[in-house]
């Protein structure tokens, strides 16, 4: 067995599927099992958190974890194995263990009645094992196999270690820039060059409709003029301290303001491009649509109410949201003021400000 390809693969799938697939399975292979299964479960209950099979049918994984879990006699004796320490149906010696439901229901229909799993991680909350699983024809596993997984531990640990930190700030980075999908000015990240590195909705829009305001082919920010494109640029104060803010002229509209912040760096990257600007960019032509369910349950509106006021603030006179409605300005007036009981306001300005500084600005529920 080639040791060195199987830790280069584990330490390579922290970043790529492929390659922990392939890894997981070469460390099948080094003992001859069938596959091999992760798993997380809450030991209070035995249920299955999650699953993760390599060359094993998920079919199989799917009845296991529905039908089987609670009646698994495997997990109450494998809970007290230390963790990295392999363990087999021999030496578990669980008692009745060939006359038990699971393994004559189950494992042996489907050809997989030999184990050898390893905790990978034990807590009071969560156990996560992987678990080794051998056909008939392999027989049962041996102490030169857990010897052999003795020796890939350290490095399989380290790695699923690796890739479920890179996993969770997968996750929190998802989270975080879902929720700057939803806000109603742009965001862009710039790098030393003036390259957009990353960019919200709004400002993904801005960038593909025709607002003058620019990617080039390299991916560098530039401002569309009659005379052609120029360089994105702002100044400094007599500090040295940027913090412009930038107007971007448009033909029949009203400028983009953008300001433009430094990013603070602790420290410079090895490889990727690093993060030097964060532009917000404000689009005073921009039409907000505001959400309707979230206005009235912060405001204590009722669903016409919110929706006459979201109406308001997205710039419309009281006649046009009458017109919008299919009904008279007497009644979105009656509504307004309703409204403004409800919220103590006196004004429709104030009003607006209100719903733009709100919840409501966010334009789809966050779930």
């Amino acid at each position: 067995m080639r040791f060195p390809e199987i830790i280069e693969d584990l330490y390579g799938g922290t970043l790529d599927p492929v390659a922990w697939d392939r890894a997981i399975v070469r460390i099948a292979d080094s003992v001859h099992a069938a596959g091999a299964m992760f798993f997380a479960f809450n030991p209070s209950d035995n249920s299955v958190l999650r699953d993760e099979n390599h060359r094993v049918d998920p079919l199989i994984v799917h009845d296991y974890a529905r039908h089987w879990t609670y009646e698994d006699a495997r997990l109450g004796s494998f809970l007290n194995v230390a963790v990295g320490q392999p363990v087999t149906e021999v030496s578990l010696a669980i008692p009745g263990w060939r006359r038990s439901p699971i393994y004559n229901e189950f494992l042996l229909p489907v050809d997989l009645p030999h184990f050898m799993p390893i905790w990978l991680h034990k807590s009071k909350e969560k156990a996560v094992g992987l678990s080794l699983l051998g056909s008939s024809a392999r027989g049962a596993f041996e102490p030169r196999d857990i010897e052999t997984i003795q020796h890939l531990f350290p490095h399989l640990a380290r790695a699923l270690e690796i890739r479920d930190r890179l996993e969770a700030a997968e996750v929190r980075a998802g989270n975080f820039a879902n929720i700057l999908d939803r806000a109603s000015f742009g965001v862009m990240v710039l790098s030393d060059k003036k390259k957009v590195l990353e960019a919200n909705a709004a400002a993904s829009a801005l960038l593909f409709q025709n607002s003058n305001l620019r990617r080039d082919r390299e991916g560098v920010l530039r401002i569309g003029t009659a005379n052609g494109d120029r360089d994105f640029q702002w100044s400094r104060d007599k500090s040295g301290v940027v913090d412009a803010l930038v107007h971007v002229p448009r033909e029949g509209k009203l400028p983009l303001s953008i300001l433009v912040v430094p990013v603070s760096r602790s420290r410079i990257s090895w490889v990727s491009g690093d993060p030097a600007w964060v532009l917000l960019v404000f689009d005073a032509e921009r039409q907000l649509a505001l959400n309707e369910q979230l206005i009235a349950k912060d405001l204590g509106l009722s669903q016409r109410e919110a929706q006459v006021a979201a109406l308001l603030a997205a710039r419309l006179q009281v006649e046009a949201i009458a017109q919008r409605m299919h009904v008279t300005v007497h009644t979105v007036r009656s509504q307004l003021k309703t409204a403004f009981q409800k919220t103590g306001c006196r004004t429709q300005a104030e009003l607006v400000r209100r719903l733009l500084l709100g919840p409501g600005m966010v334009n789809t529920v966050l779930r």
